[in-house]
């Protein structure tokens, strides 16, 4: 039996279970700020992808924000 040989390459998108695993939000949560036009994403051949450089900016800012506004670090 052969074993497929892995790549290493950088992942450019997301699934929404990827992101939740992530975050540890819901998946529902994450449907939800998709549909709120919250956080970045894109449908690609009816599936939703969550593009990984603009998530990691987005949620870079997002905590920062949250940061800021509770005064903390």
């Amino acid at each position: 039996m052969t074993k497929k040989k892995e790549l290493n390459v950088p992942k450019i998108a997301y699934s929404v279970p990827e992101i939740a695993h992530m975050t540890t939000l819901s998946r529902s949560n994450i449907y939800e700020m998709i549909r709120q036009k919250k956080i970045p994403y894109v449908h690609i051949e009816g599936r939703v992808a969550i593009p990984a450089k603009e998530f990691h900016e987005w949620w870079e800012n997002r905590i920062q924000r949250i940061r800021d506004e509770e005064g903390k670090y």
